[in-house]
């Protein structure tokens, strides 16, 4: 085999590899002698010589026996990379350098210096708080984030998160800690009322202001509680604002209570605005006597009103025993026929009823005229008695009047209805009446009635 010119029977070396054959793995190969693992590779050209799962290059680094299956690198974490050679012998994450515990994959940090790794320390700071419950784990100064802002409470300047800084909080005797507990701001301008000397920001300090936390209001003249610029009287003095300002002129103060307009009723509604100064019930605009609450009309004139009066039409018959007390016209019904005697004069008959005696003395009269007819007309033949009887029927006496009373000459009764707009498109030369509703009646004799709107209509 090895060409030495001595037979393999014969050869000690048949390979001559220096190594005899019984001692050579591989007597037939010059380049192999040694199997230190046995399997079948020769140890040159094995890289693990010792079949131990590191290589001879790796173990040589890692100052093993590349050939003895007794002597293996240590390695930690199992990455096959020796822990002389491996700068994270746990394969934590952490460098060996910068790792508390090295060798423990399941630590790498002890933050509080306890001797407990944080991951297995419930209170890695050792600030008294739990992990689980401290903002800030990892920092002994920090623990509480009360608003849940991720600013722990001792960093942060707004622990509860209300917009308001602790510090003022503080100023304006609130809780910094609750988000429920802020400072009172009327205007908004984050200074507390507490501290702002103008809470409602209208321009006025408090001191001045009567509506501190109203921006709306800041004087009220009257002191009833509503501001001036609510208030439809500032002063308290009854009369509108507006009405004082111009609709009852200039007279009068609206922030003056002792300053008040024109009103000689008192009704709280200046003249210049009220249509019934006298507040008597009739409108200015057909009172006579405006300023008198105790008259309105004076039918004949004199001056005089009606209600104080004694002859109200002037006709010198007392209103006491004046049929027509408002017609200057009439003053007797005697026929309470409600026409005046002077316009429609008396019948006979009716003349007669106001004389019982006189009356009965003129039918016994009458009476005797016609039984003296009858009389002497049954003294004729008696074959004529009927026809006689008949012509005494015939001549029966007519009734002196006819149902109907004649219009007397000069009277107009007017058709229709007639319409005017106020009592000053009247007809002239007529009288009033003290009736309700108010009647006019015309020199014609018409009768016109006082609706409601002020207008009159003829009846």
């Amino acid at each position: 085999t090895d060409g030495d010119q001595i037979c393999n029977g014969l050869d000690e070396d048949d390979d001559n590899d220096g190594y005899d054959d019984g001692y050579d793995a591989f007597p037939l190969d010059s380049t192999e002698w040694d199997d230190s693992d046995g399997d079948g590779i020769g140890s040159n050209t094995d890289t693990d010589d010792d079949g131990d799962g590191w290589l001879d290059v790796d173990e040589v680094d890692c100052l093993t026996a590349p050939d003895s299956i007794f002597s293996i690198p240590d390695d930690s974490d199992g990455d096959w990379i020796c822990d002389i050679v491996d700068t994270d012998d746990d394969n934590d994450g952490y460098l060996d350098h910068d790792d508390w515990a090295p060798f423990n994959p399941s630590e790498w940090i002890d933050t509080d210096d306890d001797g407990t790794g944080d991951n297995a320390d419930d209170d890695d700071d050792n600030d008294g708080m739990r992990d689980e419950f401290d903002c800030a784990p990892l920092d002994i100064n920090e623990w509480l984030d009360t608003d849940g802002d991720e600013i722990c409470d001792n960093a942060d300047d707004d622990d509860d998160g209300d917009l308001w800084s602790d510090s003022d909080e503080q100023s304006c005797e609130t809780d910094s800690l609750d988000s429920e507990s802020f400072p009172a701001d009327t205007d908004g301008d984050l200074i507390c009322d507490l501290v702002d000397i103008d809470d409602d920001d209208d321009g006025i300090t408090d001191t001045s202001d009567a509506f501190p936390l109203d921006p709306t209001e800041n004087l009220d003249t009257d002191k009833d509680g509503i501001g001036n610029n609510a208030d439809f009287d500032d002063d308290g003095d009854g009369y509108p604002d507006i009405d004082e300002n111009s609709n009852c002129g200039s007279e009068s103060d609206p922030l003056d209570d002792s300053s008040t307009p024109l009103d000689f009723d008192l009704d709280l509604i200046c003249d210049m605005l009220d249509e019934d100064v006298d507040n008597d019930g009739y409108l200015d605009t057909v009172d006579l006597f405006p300023y008198d609450s105790n008259e309105w009309y004076d039918n004949d004139m004199d001056g005089i009103g009606d209600n104080a009066d004694l002859d109200d039409d002037n006709d010198g018959v007392l209103d006491d025993s004046d049929s027509f007390p408002l017609d200057p016209n009439e003053w007797q019904d005697r026929n309470n026929d409600g026409l005046g005697d002077n316009a429609y004069p008396l019948s006979i008959i009716e003349k007669l009823s106001l004389h019982p005696i006189m009356l009965m003395g003129t039918l016994l009269t009458l009476f005797a005229i016609i039984g003296a007819i009858i009389f002497r007309s049954l003294k004729k033949k008696e074959n004529n008695l009927l026809y006689q009887e008949n012509e005494i029927s015939e001549q029966k006496i007519e009734p002196v009047f006819s149902k109907t009373t004649p219009v007397p000459p000069g009277i107009i009764i007017p058709s229709g209805s007639h319409k005017v707009s106020s009592w000053e498109e009247l007809p002239p030369g007529g009288n009033y009446t003290e009736t309700e509703p108010m009647r006019y009646i015309d020199g014609e004799g018409s009768i016109w009635i006082r609706q409601q709107d002020e207008s009159w209509e003829m009846q």
